[in-house]
């Protein structure tokens, strides 16, 4: 709909990349303090319930997901709008 009142191909790209971006970003942020709070109250209070447990908080595996995370939300925009703009903005504004 952008394209129809003058927004180039390039511009949408680009908006479509930085959205995702955002989403990605918000999605960090939240599963970090999500993460850190869920572990130090409920793990935490579940493993010292239990002698054979110790309680260690582990964050290198999200920071192993993050940067695919980011390439991916920036990454699925670019190639889903490859597929669309093949077809005319007339085409597009119908669907």
């Amino acid at each position: 709909m952008l394209q129809s009142i003058g927004m180039t191909g390039k511009q949408l790209k680009r908006m479509l990349s930085f959205e995702g971006l955002y989403y990605a970003v918000g999605t960090i942020i939240t599963s970090v303090v999500l993460g850190v709070l869920f572990s130090v109250v409920v793990v935490r209070g579940i493993s010292s319930g239990i002698w054979f447990f110790t309680y260690q908080f582990v964050m290198w595996p999200m920071l192993v997901i993050y940067p695919f995370l980011i390439l991916l939300t920036v990454a699925i925009p670019a190639l889903l709008y490859r597929q669309i703009a093949k077809d005319s903005i007339i085409e597009r504004l119908r669907q």
